[in-house]
Order: structure tokens, then C-alpha cells, then sequence
């Protein structure tokens, strides 16, 4: 989903494109064990290393994850002492003590290299070679960041490498930097962030306010595990809620937060460092109740209000999102692990070290302000310099939310606020159009991006034999848009907060899609997620229907979800919940044949990553341009050359002397615009079957049989270069399938409108004899395969388990706050009840007010 842009980032590339490595296997022949499941998991583990494939890593185990269907016990893979990236193995021991399958992924066997530099020295490498934007300098900074040591599949052997956490000035990045422990290079980045006894009383809308603010009125309910605590604020057990306050403890009388600093400048124009002097917002509790009853009246204003207006004074998006991220946590224990908690939490179930921090009506300093005060005179105010630094006096509305992982594995106390914690957590920002902390779906949908990062630190992009792909991202956010939608027992998502946004009334995304792979994917993670999502609703109305057995269903995909490894594919995440459903219905019920039909349809087994723009049938050709791909830029995957997510497939009739590939690229005149760069990529071109990619020494290559360079021509001051249509002369003219694929070594890029022209030379056609020489279509399931399935299973009668969003009814004021009554666990109700992309944002650390501390290179 294009609003929920933060949830989940970058790719480390530790995954070969040649010879998979990821695996899921059915064991069947286990013997039974009366041992805790991590014992079994840990003994099946020891005597299967060699046949598993991960004999001489040194296993460690993570917390288990419980499911309604047993337990998944996680070992991480080390080799040396130190940790493999994105190696793992996940043990599934069944109730009986039996372990029932097992999932993850293979790291090569050999180890290469040495670590030849030091801490800083990678420090001083990621600075000069990562990303440019947000790194703070570490040549004169004692408290650049972070930095750990690992090893790294480049698909031929196991390199040393140095995880470096540089400190940053954008507020929503989380960068990890993999360097080279001998060369120094980066070999991959990636920003982490993909935007009680008693119980307290509140006005909430369940779970959203409909399209308009107005649609319904809100309930009063009791807020489970919530209180107010001795300054009347808003906490709760696993929760605590905070505000975007402009003024210091949000005191409406108090001074106006600013915050001073400087910054390496990101961008070259004017002084570097970067000096500023800009407004901001403090976190902090603002919603009052003296007596425990946070009833206050929803304000959310309309599109084009000042920002200085009454929704910074709103008290109701407080309350409003701790309702509806419980609500999710709560329904994750009920149809996965009862005892689980969010990463940021620790300790006990009943009494965990900390509650988890969500904020509402984020608002952030514009700093798009700053572009022409940076220009030089005459153009601008040549800003930035010590005795002249940049000031930023207005706020920016953002129509986003985020989930934001903790800035680096290990607690490293950074004096920024929101940029370096040591806690994950949820920002609901105030948007231009709505306030996204008002609709709960998009809360469940950031909250379980928060449960499943509880798990992995899951990437966004990966590569594979195909070129790089976004299934690690797409897999994240289809199960964030389905849990909101199951939850909500409506298969849309954000219907208030996509209203007021051109295309988006009914809603931002619908879980009740025709979407498949290849065809509707465009290379983004979120437009790549609906095939999953409409997957997962699809088999949801098969085991659901009308019926009340969401929870049974819910529970395997939960389980299946619980057993990705780091960077999972969309054949293992399926295969995972073939195997998960097959073991809560049967095997004689059919869920497992049901489930690999469906998705077999939707492309989420064996999808060959190619659409088609122009086809032939031999006496006429067919255009049938491609909207909309992304081009992944070389950073968001790791490798210093990466391909598109898609390839383009041409078919040419008989007597083509030419084929020419035209694209349009998108841009923008923002400040993030001009930080991300260009693309800089060439095309690559091959005959009869798609291009194979292979990943060697951190890097990829390629079997294509001709690389064409790609020119831009300048269309003026200020504007983006066009760039120039490709043609590749055929020497075979009598009819075949080309493929092309955008080999990229810069920035990414959105192009559009993509088409094939072809030049044809009726004579050549004439000598030209028999059928077309074009490369085979892909292969779907027929309809008969799935028509003979049962097309529903299930027990409608298992219904008496109200959802957890159903309120429970505040007692009078004069009669005390007393306890929700206890929830059960063993039955269900089910009650029948695309925007453009948030710019992440580019900032200065702004968000606190306390003064930098010096601190030395913390090196793990």
C-alpha cells in the first residue's frame, strides 16, 4: 500500500540467484517427545545438520513462536562466532511433541577473506560509499554510530563484513550499511523503517469513522489493560500513547520547540556542513483525564487547513489509537501466540519491561522551506553557513503512518528522539487530508508490520534468478492489508484515510482483488502485495464464508507467517501455509489441494516475472503497453548493478529488421527528488527465454546477449532529462521473443507507459517459413484442476467469541472504572461488518531538544 511506505525497507543481499537456497520440507516420521519444544527443535536440528544442508554452522537459537498449531523454534546460523545474514532454520514442533516441518534458509559452506579493516575505518567507508543523504560525518563526529561484525553469502563462500548503524538526520531512517571487512566497499544497505489492573474509558470509533468523519458517531468503551496514571495521562500495560506537541510538554502557553544543528550538507548546494535553525515537535503524553474518562470529541479539519489549527490540539487521537493498536495485539495472541509480545516489550507476558510507543498526529518541520534558502544570490539567500543557517518556521502535514523498527540491534543511547532508540514503535502522522491515527485499519495494518518485525527484520527487496524482487516487502505488507481486513471483517483497508484522495474514496487497498502475478506487479512492494493479500481473502472466503471459523483460519496463516526467514519468497510463504492449513483442517479435507490451486492462480507459485507489450500471432501484431514499473535502484537491493523486478517481453512477427523499446520516467521538484539522484541504467536484451541472473562475489550477472546504453537528453533548467528511445537491429527476421530487462547502477525510478515498436520488412517476411519461433507462454492451472474442490470448509456453528473490537460498555461515571471481562480463546463471531507514495521525509534531527552528547564508536 503506497501510504505504508515505511513499514518495511531495504534488502541485504545475502541471497544467490543461482541455486536456491531457501527451503521448506513435511517431516513425517518424527517420534514424539514430552520435552519442551525448543529441546526437540534444538535435538532435530543436531542429528538433521547434514541433511538440511547446514552442518558446520553453529545454530542459535531465538525465541520460539507459538501458533494455535504448535511452536516454531528460529535458529539463527553462525559460522565462527559470528552471525550469517539471512541464514536460518525454522523448527515447527507440532503439540504432540512431533516436529512436523521445518523452513529457512541455506548458506554457502566455505568462508573466504579476513577482517583486514577496523570499526571506524567502515565507519569512514559507509560515509563516503552509502547513502549520502542521511549520514552524519564521522570524520568529525565522536557519535557517528554503530558498528558490528557478520558474514555474508555472496553465493560462492562466506565474506567478512563490518554492520555499520551510522547516526542520521532524516527522522525515519534506520540505515544498516554492510562493508566489505577487507576492501571497504558496501556491499549493501538498507533503511529499516518500509512510516494493569484498572482500565481507563473512551470515545473511539470501531474501528474507523467510514468514509467521512461524520458517517458514524463514536462508542465509549473501556480501554483493556489501560490507565491513567498519577499526571492523568493515558498508559497502559503494553501500550503508551504519545502527541506531536509544538510546545515543550505540550504546555499551549509555553514556548515554541526549536532545535539547532548542523548536518554534512546532502546535496552540495551552498555551505557544507549545513547549519539550521527550524521548528519542531516534542514526543510526548497530552491527552488529560483526571478521572480515568478520555471522552473527548474527534477534530480532524478539513484539506488545505493551516497547520497551526485545532487538530494540533487534538486529544482524541490518543486514546482513538492505543483502542486500535490492542485491539491487534490482542487478536494476534487469540489466533497465534497467547503469550506473545512485540520486541520492544520484554519481560513477562503479564508484566513486560515496557510498554510499546505509538504517537499520534506526527507533524514534521518543512523542510522543503530550505531549497532556495541553500541557492546561492541571486537565485536564493545562501543559507546554511554557521553565522547564516537555514530556518524552517512552518510545519508539514503528512498523509502516512509508519512503523518504525529500533534504530540498531543493541541499545546505543543516541540524544535524538525518534531518529536513534532502542525501541521499536508507531507513528500516525497528521495528514493534509485526514488524521490517520482516526482509522484503525491502517493501525492494524502498521501493527502487524510491528509483529511480524518482532520476528525478522524483514527486507524489502532480495534477487533471485529473475532479477530483483519484491517479495520480502509485497509478503509483509499483503499480511499487514489482511490481518486489518480480517480483524475489521472487511476486506478494505483505510477507507478514512483514503478518502479525500483521488481514486482512493472507497478506500487505499481492497483485500477482494483480481490482481496476479506477473501482470498487475509494478516492481513496488505495495502495489506487488495485492496478489498475496487477495490470496490470503480469496482462501478466507473458502474456509470463512459466512460461517465464524476465522479464527481456526486466521491461525494458520498466522502460524505460516511466524515461520518466514528473513528474506522469504512468495512460493515458500505459500507453501508454508499449504502445509499450515493442511494441518488444521486435514489432510483428507482437501485445504492443502484448495490452497496450492488458488495460489497457483494468483501467481504466488512459480510466477515467471515477464509482461508482454507487444505480441504477434503471426499476421498481426498487438501493443499492449506496460502502465507503470518500478526500476529498483542499485542501493535498495545491495549489488553495485541490479535489474528491474519485471522484464519486458517483445514478440516480433516474421520479417523485423528493428525492435524499439520507449519508456517515459517519472520525477518530481521536491528536495527528496533532487537527494535521491538519476538512474543510471543500460538495457539488456536477450532472444527466445528471459534473462537469468547469477550472483557472484556480491555481484550479479547476466546471460543476456546485448547490453545497450541508455541516453538522456536535457529538457530544461529545473526539469527531469528524457530519456531516448532504444533499438536493437534483429539479424534472425523471421519472428521470435525478445526479452529486456532495465540493468540499473543508479538511483530507482518509476517509468511509464512502456512499449515496443518494430520496423518490418515485408519482403524479408515473404521468404520467411512455418510457425513463429516465440518462447513458450507461461503455465496456469486450468480451471478444471481447482472446479472438482470443495468451496467451502468449515464450521459455521463454532460462533460465540465476540472480535476483539466489539466495545465494552463504560460504567456510569460515579460507579468507578472497573475490569473488562476476561476474553476467550476457543470460538469466534464474525459479524459481517492507490495513494501516491509518502516522499520519506527529509529532515534535520529535529524531534528533541536535548543537546548532543559526545560518544565514542560503540563496536559488537
Amino acid at each position: 500500500m503506497t501510504p505504508f511506505v515505511f513499514a518495511i525497507a531495504l534488502a541485504i543481499v545475502s541471497e544467490p540467484a543461482s541455486g536456491e537456497r531457501h527451503f521448506v520440507q513435511p517431516i513425517r516420521d518424527e517420534q514424539p517427545s514430552v520435552d519442551p519444544a525448543d529441546r526437540i527443535a534444538a535435538a532435530f536440528l543436531e542429528r538433521q545438520a547434514t541433511a538440511l544442508g547446514v552442518s558446520g554452522f553453529e545454530p542459535r537459537q531465538l525465541a520460539p513462536r507459538r501458533t494455535r498449531l504448535g511452536t516454531w523454534v528460529p535458529f539463527a546460523l553462525l559460522r565462527d562466532g559470528l552471525p550469517v545474514l539471512g541464514a536460518a532454520v525454522n523448527v515447527h514442533v507440532a503439540d504432540d511433541g512431533r516436529v512436523d516441518r521445518v523452513a529457512g534458509r541455506r548458506a554457502s559452506p566455505r568462508r573466504r577473506g579476513e577482517f583486514w579493516l577496523d570499526a571506524r575505518a567502515a565507519l569512514l567507508s559507509a560515509a563516503q560509499r552509502g547513502p549520502r543523504w542521511g549520514l552524519i560525518d564521522p570524520s568529525v563526529e565522536r557519535d557517528p554510530g554503530t558498528v558490528g561484525r557478520a558474514l555474508l553469502d555472496d553465493g560462492q563462500a562466506l565474506r567478512p563484513v563490518f554492520l555499520v548503524y551510522p547516526r542520521s538526520w532524516h527522522p525515519l531512517e534506520r540505515y544498516e550499511i554492510i562493508v566489505d571487512a577487507e576492501t571497504g566497499a558496501v556491499r549493501a544497505s538498507r533503511n529499516r523503517v518500509v512510516f494493569a489492573s484498572d482500565s481507563a474509558c473512551a470515545n473511539v470509533f470501531t474501528p474507523s469513522p467510514g468514509a467521512n468523519l461524520h458517517d458514524s458517531e463514536p462508542q465509549q468503551t473501556i480501554l483493556p489493560f489501560a490507565f491513567a496514571n498519577d499526571s492523568d495521562h493515558l498508559q497502559g500495560t503494553y501500550f503508551e500513547t504519545f502527541n506531536c506537541c509544538r510546545n515543550v510538554a505540550c504546555d499551549p502557553d509555553g514556548a515554541e520547540s526549536r532545535y539547532q544543528g548542523s548536518v554534512s550538507n546532502p546535496i552540495g548546494i551552498g555551505a557544507d556542513p549545513l547549519y539550521f535553525d527550524t521548528v519542531t515537535c516534542d514526543e510526548h503524553p497530552k491527552a488529560r483525564a483526571a478521572d480515568g474518562r478520555f471522552l473527548f470529541e474527534p477534530i480532524d479539519p478539513a484539506p488545505g487547513a493551516a497547520v497551526y489549527d485545532q487538530a494540533l490540539e487534538d486529544d482524541f487521537a490518543e486514546p482513538m489509537l492505543y483502542w486500535s493498536v490492542q485491539n491487534l495485539f490482542s487478536y494476534m495472541r487469540r489466533v497465534g501466540d497467547p503469550d506473545f509480545l512485540l520486541r520492544s516489550h520484554g519481560g513477562t507476558p503479564d508484566q513486560p519491561d515496557q510498554p510499546f510507543h505509538v504517537t499520534a498526529n506526527m507533524i514534521v518541520p518543512d523542510f522543503n522551506e530550505a531549497i532556495t534558502q541553500m541557492l546561492p544570490f541571486p537565485l536564493g539567500q545562501g543559507r546554511g553557513a554557521q553565522n547564516n543557517p537555514v530556518v524552517i518556521n512552518n510545519y508539514l502535514r503528512i498523509d502516512n503512518a509508519a512503523y518504525i523498527p529500533a534504530s540498531t540491534p543493541d541499545t546505543v543511547p543516541i540524544p535524538i528522539d525518534l531518529l536513534y532508540r532502542d525501541f521499536d514503535s508507531i507513528v500516525m502522522f497528521q495528514g493534509e487530508r485526514r488524521d490517520f491515527a482516526y482509522d484503525g485499519e491502517i493501525v492494524y495494518h502498521e501493527m502487524t508490520h510491528a509483529v511480524m518485525g518482532s520476528y525478522n527484520d524483514y527486507a524489502a527487496y532480495t534477487v533471485d534468478e529473475q532479477g530483483s524482487c519484491s517479495a520480502p516487502g509485497a509478503l509483509g505488507e499483503g499480511y499487514a492489508d489482511y490481518f486489518a481486513a480480517t480483524l475489521s471483517n472487511d476486506s478494505l483497508t483505510g477507507e478514512y484515510a483514503g478518502s479525500g484522495t483521488p481514486g482512493m474514496e472507497t478506500g487505499i487497498r481492497d483485500a477482494h482483488n483480481d490482481r496476479v502475478c506477473p501482470d498487475d506487479f509494478t516492481g513496488e512492494v505495495h502495489d506487488d502485495s495485492w496478489p498475496w493479500s487477495g490470496a490470503l481473502w480469496d482462501l478466507r472466503d473458502i474456509f470463512v464464508g459466512d460461517g465464524c471459523d476465522r479464527d481456526r483460519f486466521d491461525a494458520a496463516v498466522y502460524d505460516a507467517m511466524a515461520g518466514l526467514p528473513p528474506t522469504p519468497s512468495f512460493d515458500l510463504a505459500a507453501e508454508l501455509t499449504v502445509l499450515a492449513l493442511e494441518q488444521m483442517y486435514g489432510r483428507t479435507s482437501g485445504a492443502a489441494q484448495i490452497a496450492t490451486c488458488v495460489f497457483k492462480r494468483r501467481g504466488m507459485q512459480g510466477c515467471e516475472r515477464v509482461v508482454r507489450v507487444l505480441g504477434t500471432d503471426g499476421s498481426a501484431t498487438t501493443s499492449q503497453p506496460l502502465a507503470e514499473m518500478l526500476v529498483t535502484g542499485a542501493s535498495d537491493v545491495g549489488v553495485p548493478t541490479v535489474p528491474a523486478t519485471l522484464q519486458v517481453r517483445v514478440d516480433v512477427p516474421k520479417g523485423a529488421t528493428c525492435t524499439t523499446l520507449h519508456w517515459d520516467e517519472g520525477g518530481g521538484d521536491d528536495m527528496m527528488s533532487m537527494l535521491a539522484g538519476s538512474p543510471t541504467f543500460n538495457l539488456l536484451i536477450k532472444r527466445g527465454e528471459p534473462i537469468r541472473f547469477t550472483l557472484v562475489s556480491g555481484t550479479l550477472t547476466h546471460d543476456a546477449a546485448a547490453e545497450l546504453p541508455v541516453t538522456r537528453v536535457s529538457s530544461g533548467m529545473g526539469q527531469p532529462a528524457v530519456p531516448q528511445p532504444v533499438a536493437y537491429p534483429i539479424s534472425e527476421p523471421c519472428g521470435a521473443s525478445y526479452f529486456y530487462a532495465f540493468w540499473n547502477s543508479g538511483s530507482s525510478a518509476s517509468v511509464t507507459d512502456v512499449r515496443a515498436s518494430v520496423d518490418v520488412d515485408t519482403a524479408l517476411a515473404d521468404t520467411c517459413d512455418g510457425e513463429l519461433d516465440l518462447a513458450p507462454e507461461p503455465s496456469r492451472p486450468e480451471p478444471a484442476e481447482c472446479a472438482a474442490l470443495p468451496q467451502t470448509i468449515g464450521d459455521s456453528e463454532q460462533c460465540q467469541l465476540d472480535p476483539p473490537h466489539v466495545p465494552v460498555a463504560c460504567p456510569a461515571s460515579d460507579a468507578g472504572v472497573v475490569s473488562p471481562p476476561p476474553i476467550e480463546r476457543d470460538a469466534c463471531n464474525c459479524a459481517g461488518t492507490p495513494a501516491p507514495a509518502l516522499l520519506p521525509l527529509v529532515l534535520v534531527p529535529l524531534l528533541s531538544r536535548r543537546h548532543r552528547q559526545r560518544r565514542q564508536i560503540v563496536q559488537r
